[in-house]
């Protein structure tokens, strides 16, 4: 397993976070219906989070509407702080009326629809004046990113890539089928960037039960429904050659969420799980996803030796492009249904969550009070200002206390689970051969749930 050689704390944090944002977000998933007028701007922002529709009103000047305005407009829109282009943005003004306007608009709509699109309206109600109207569609512009990043990484993925999607699927140990049919089968699922070696040390505190073993492997450039959908189909036909078998999940991280779409979701259910030991689950999200981009060149890039670096860039970059990150922010699309869903009566739920987080409230600061003193010397952060304050706001993930380093304690809990246990240690220790006295203790606590 890939794992993230963090010997500086605050430096990791800030590289993710600085290459996240450069990398990547378009609109903010999870805001609340809100207008935002600018303390000097003519134009509004509207975000309606119940149809994920964002729309910039640009009110015309004698019936002109400035193409810097509709520049700053969509930087707002995607919660950029827009004052830092005003002394950059290109001049020019679009006659609303003009025919040159009317055509304009209509090649950027045949360009651009649906993502965005761009009309004019008549005055209304309190606003006297025609206005341009710019609609940002968040699902479509989700769509399209997924389509785009999924052609970047065909273009640029390896030989290795491909042998690991040769090995995916359940695998169990020989002669498992030999033992007692009563005793049941437990299947470990590794987490986001992982696979069945890296979360060895699972199935090795686990064997000690003697019950029969196996693991699976999904793919980590896909939605997690899709690799939800692929466990799905080999439990079923394990349910099929062997009805009198029982299952219990043993899942790691982003594992937990593929296992309980599994579960949850009734028309992929296979009928043969009873019990589900979630480590870790991300069940709201974690705020790393928003900056995978930069775990991801922080691991391959500066933290890995292999491969030269070109090929260990272009490692970085494949794997940043992963589509479950998306699933993995909190708010996401994916997450609401899956959490909307009610649990599944005939499983057994439990849910240990870490509080063994890297950093200090003190440390997290520090990196703020770097974010204001490089907002200041840089027009580049003060354009994305808006998004690190965001984020730095609720970053309970990584502080001591209140997270493992990757999930916060606060989003693994999961609603109808009263086996939930909060104990410390960290996001990647349980997973690894380097067993820790807190690993200790909660690789107890889940052979006690297997074996009862």
């Amino acid at each position: 397993m890939r794992r993230h050689p963090i010997k500086n704390a605050i430096g990791f944090v800030a590289l993710c976070i600085v290459t996240a944002f450069v990398a990547s977000r378009t609109i903010s998933a999870g805001e609340e219906t809100a207008v935002d007028n600018g303390d000097d701007s003519q134009f509004q922002v509207v975000h309606d989070e119940a149809s994920g529709i964002s729309q910039i009103i640009l009110p015309a000047t004698e019936n002109e509407v400035a193409w810097s305005d509709v520049l700053r407009g969509l930087a707002r829109a995607g919660h950029l702080d827009d004052a830092a282009l005003r002394d950059i943005l290109p001049a020019g003004k679009i006659d609303l009326d003009s025919v040159g306007a009317q055509l304009t608009i209509m090649a950027i709509n045949v360009a651009l629809s649906p993502e965005i699109e761009m009309s004019v309206v008549p005055a209304k109600d309190d606003r006297k004046v025609a206005a341009l109207l710019v609609t940002l569609d968040k699902s479509e512009i989700r769509k399209t990113r997924r389509k785009v990043k999924a052609r970047i990484r065909d273009a640029i993925g390896d030989d290795e890539k491909v042998r690991d999607r040769e090995n995916l699927g359940l695998r169990l140990e020989d002669d498992w089928e030999k033992r007692d049919a009563s005793e049941r089968t437990v299947i470990v699922l590794h987490g986001f960037n992982s696979d069945s070696e890296g979360v060895s040390g699972l199935a090795t505190a686990a064997s000690v039960t003697n019950l029969p073993m196996g693991t699976y492997d999904y793919a980590n450039d896909q939605p997690i429904a899709e690799s939800a959908k692929a466990l799905s189909q080999d439990l079923k036909k394990l349910a099929a050659e062997h009805p009198n078998r029982r299952i219990a999940l043993l899942a790691h991280s982003m594992g937990s969420l593929v296992a309980r779409e599994v579960l949850e979701n009734p028309t992929l259910d296979p009928g043969n799980v009873n019990e589900l030991i979630m480590i870790a689950p991300p069940t709201h999200g974690s705020q790393l996803a928003r900056i995978s981009f930069g775990v991801d060149l922080w691991e391959h890039f500066l933290g890995s030796s292999e491969g030269g670096p070109v090929k260990r860039f272009y490692r970085a970059v494949e794997d940043g492009l992963a589509e479950a990150d998306n699933d993995l922010r909190p708010g996401s699309d994916f997450l609401k249904t899956l959490n909307g869903r009610e649990r599944n009566k005939d499983v057994e739920y439990s849910i240990f969550l870490g509080t063994g987080g890297l950093i200090t409230d003190e440390e997290l600061e520090l990196v703020r009070n770097s974010v204001d003193k490089a907002a200041k010397e840089s027009r580049a952060v003060q354009l994305i200002r808006p998004l690190f304050d965001d984020m730095l706001s609720d970053l309970d993930e990584v502080l001591m206390d209140k997270g493992d380093g990757v999930v916060a304690v606060k989003r693994g809990r999961l609603e109808g689970v009263e086996d939930t246990v909060v104990m410390k240690f960290s996001h990647l220790g349980p997973t690894n051969d380097k067993v820790t006295k807190n690993d200790r203790a909660l690789y107890a606590e889940i052979v006690k749930r297997l074996e009862d």
